[in-house]
């Protein structure tokens, strides 16, 4: 289990996450002996802002930009290494349901894939990755949601030290 990662109080909450593969587990391993308290107050977290834009804000808000697919940044658990590390290592861990991947098949033939922004009675608005599209009900032939995560996994993982450092303070940082 994911117990001893993630906490008592987590998992008295959530409930026990399924657990990691074993490379999922040595790159966490690996990452927090290079992610110290001391080498991520040396890093250069402009340089992972750099990262953060080209790879992350498509998807993801932080600080009123970015995509809406995925959740804003700023409200996440950034100051808690671990959580910041299972979330990036194995996104497909635990998807919260607003945030799971809906695709849509219409009946004019389009695939849609997004996250689902708001439903009501009539239709669907959904996220894609920058903008909203509504959807009609009646328009709908079939949805399904994926328990895959559509973040990448291992975002952290091929990155040379300083850019996996800069990267992590930046997401850590309030400002």
């Amino acid at each position: 289990t994911l117990s001893p990662l993630l906490g008592e109080r987590f998992t008295s909450w959530y409930g026990d996450v399924r657990e990691l593969t074993e490379d999922k587990a040595e790159s966490i391993r690996r990452l927090k002996a290079l992610l110290t308290p001391e080498r991520l107050a040396r890093a250069d977290a402009s340089k992972g802002g750099e990262y953060f834009r080209a790879v992350c804000a498509g998807c993801h808000p932080i600080s009123g930009g970015g995509g809406r697919i995925g959740p804003d940044l700023l409200g996440f658990n950034r100051a808690n290494i671990n959580f910041l590390l299972l979330n990036i290592t194995d996104p497909s861990a635990d998807i919260a349901d607003a945030y799971k991947l809906a695709v849509i098949d219409t009946k004019d033939g389009q695939f849609l894939a997004g996250t689902i922004a708001r439903e009501d009675g009539q239709s669907v608005v959904l996220n894609l990755a920058r903008q909203r599209q509504t959807v009609l009900k009646s328009d709908i032939v079939s949805r399904k949601f994926s328990d895959i995560s559509m973040m990448p996994e291992g975002l952290l993982a091929g990155l040379p030290d300083d850019l996996a450092l800069g990267f992590v303070k930046f997401l850590q940082t309030a400002k």
